[in-house]
């Protein structure tokens, strides 16, 4: 009888044991499954999305680039290059004096990464050049006033538009403008004026004040196509002569091989301009009926014939600029021309001929 007691308490007993190391082991092995549930592991397992069948976080995705997905490329609106900054790329615009009492007091347009240059009231070209917010000078002018057909040819690409006055339509359109409208009001901290320069071609902008009143900057395409290579039938190109109202506001082109780009000349005498692309567009003008100032309008939308230089050729074709306002070029086989990736110049003149012309070392 004792010994039966034995045993029943000894049974009973490795039963229990049993038992609760089953459940303790049990239990365990749910608390760790919870655990690393809650607590995963913060290693990152580089594998591609699409290979690993798996949705990744964003941030995990970038660092991927390159693995199955192409690099971004972070291009200037206004040259094609890359950049070297990864924040938002500012272009302001910025209304240039051209009168013959202005030009050598030309300040910072050789920072420019594109410019216009376009007849106003009484064949005098005036100038229009846009500036990226990764280079910009200390001081940029003499400053001008605006005109329509350059607020239009602005409003396409530029965040903020400079300038000192303009005509009752320009005015117009820039208060209807996205474009952050900088006008000069005295005492203005953005513009310094050098009383040592008689009016009104001695007003300068400080451009880093301008483009700090740029906060919204609005998605813009770029304003230009490029390549490497030049397409269509190209003719040698080394010199370009466009005529306006007199020969003191005449330009010429000249090709520099050595740095691939075009030196302007006025009144023969060089400049520090040498942009890698020259681009001549042919369109209409005409005066504005009723205007007592005699202003012109300029046709910048729409098409008509162009020629563009690059690399020392010439190509001969049609400009096209649709209502977004992004420019773009056809030889005569309807085959794109795309510009040099850098600097652009862009002369716009009359069909009629009435205030310039163009000339190429070909027609000579």
């Amino acid at each position: 009888m004792q010994i039966r007691s034995f045993f029943f308490v000894y049974f009973t007993l490795a039963v229990f044991l049993l038992v609760g190391t089953a459940g303790f082991i049990v239990f365990g092995q749910k608390k760790t499954s919870h655990h690393l549930v809650a607590e995963p592991s913060h290693e990152k397992k580089l594998i591609h999305p699409l290979l690993a069948g798996e949705v990744r976080l964003p941030h995990e995705i970038i660092s991927l680039q390159g693995v199955g997905n192409p690099p971004v490329i972070n291009t200037s609106l206004l040259t094609g290059q890359e950049r070297e900054k990864n924040n938002e790329e500012i272009i302001l615009g910025v209304m240039i004096d051209e009168a013959m009492q202005a030009r050598e007091f030309f300040t910072g347009i050789e920072s420019a990464k594109v410019i216009f240059e376009i007849p106003a009231e009484g064949g005098i070209p005036r100038l229009m050049a846009l500036f990226s917010s990764d280079d910009l000078p200390p001081l940029v002018g003499p400053v001008r006033s605006a005109r329509p057909y350059f607020v239009s040819l602005a409003e396409s690409i530029a965040s903020a538009y400079v300038h000192a006055g303009g005509s009752p339509k320009s005015l117009e359109m820039l208060f209807a403008s996205s474009m952050v409208n900088i006008d000069e009001h005295e005492p203005d901290t953005r513009f310094i004026r050098d009383e040592s320069i008689s009016r009104p071609h001695n007003l300068f902008v400080i451009p880093q004040k301008a483009v700090e009143q740029v906060h919204d900057v609005s998605k813009k395409q770029p304003l230009f196509q490029y390549s490497e290579t030049l397409a269509g039938e190209a003719k040698k190109a080394d010199f370009l002569k466009v005529s306006f109202s007199t020969q003191r506001h005449d330009v010429r082109w000249v090709y520099d091989s050595e740095s691939n780009c075009y030196v302007r000349n006025q009144e023969y005498e060089s400049s520090s301009l040498c942009p890698e692309n020259v681009v001549v567009l042919v369109s209409e003008m005409w005066r504005i009926e009723g205007d007592e100032k005699k202003r012109i309008n300029v046709q910048i939308t729409g098409s008509g014939p162009a020629v563009i230089l690059r690399d020392g050729k010439r190509v001969s074709g049609q400009w096209r600029r649709n209502p977004k306002g992004t420019f773009s070029f056809y030889d005569e086989q309807e085959k794109t021309i795309s510009l040099q990736r850098g600097t652009t110049f862009i002369e716009i003149i009359d069909s009629s001929k009435k205030y310039s012309f163009i000339n190429t070392s070909e027609d000579k």
